[in-house]
């Protein structure tokens, strides 16, 4: 994807959505489907409709760490920098301990920098000081593997942290979770029985799960 905004040619939300279409595949751990897409779709159309009025705000904890990872991990913060670029407005904040990782992401997304802002720090911290966006459209905690220890905990913390900046009709998306045998498993399987707790609700259900306020 290296050079798609060379030679005057802009990305339009049809070019976006092809590359959301891309993020489906299967095989995961937890899962042997992965339908990124179809969040991924929701999440964009939700931001198109914030753009209508002002310009709209994302938070991802972690980021791009392979080259076009599209099926493999979502590819998100070139993907979403690449959605704000065709809407013309936007920025993607995305939080990143590994300076490794945050320095592949810089020059993976080098072409709509002007829409992404690859922060180098612990995302709870991150999200606990008062700096940064003070509204949040959505935000999307993907940072520690389901393989690291403390996976659930860590999201269910970033989604506490993040939840007092929510716009009133923002949106959560947690990566890696799916409802199996009626409990849910991965990255959002504390975060998730919280969110509901404090009136939040299920918007779709596959390999990562997407809610908005009742």
């Amino acid at each position: 994807l290296a050079g798609f905004l060379t030679a005057g040619w802009e990305p339009s939300e049809v070019f976006a959505r092809r590359l959301i279409a891309r993020t489906r595949s299967s095989g995961a751990s937890i899962s042997n489907y992965v339908d990124r897409n179809v969040t991924f779709a929701l999440v964009a159309e939700h931001l198109q409709f914030v753009s209508i009025g002002g310009s709209p705000v994302m938070v991802e904890t972690g980021c791009i760490r392979s080259p076009e990872d599209f099926g493999g991990a979502g590819y998100s913060t070139f993907l979403f920098g690449a959605l704000f670029r065709s809407l013309g407005r936007g920025k993607l904040y995305s939080v990143e301990l590994n300076p490794k990782n945050c320095d592949f992401a810089r020059t993976a997304c080098r072409e709509v920098s002007e829409y992404v802002s690859v922060q180098r720090a612990h995302s709870h911290d991150w999200l606990s000081n008062t700096d940064g966006p003070q509204t949040i459209d959505v935000f999307y905690s993907d940072s520690l593997d389901t393989t690291s220890p403390g996976h659930e905990e860590s999201c269910l913390r970033e989604v506490q942290l993040a939840l007092p900046r929510m716009a009133a009709d923002g949106l959560i998306l947690i990566d890696d979770t799916v409802r199996s045998a009626g409990r849910w498993v991965g990255k959002g399987a504390t975060a998730i029985p919280w969110l509901q707790s404090q009136g939040w609700k299920i918007l779709y259900s596959g390999y990562q799960a997407l809610l908005s306020r009742e």
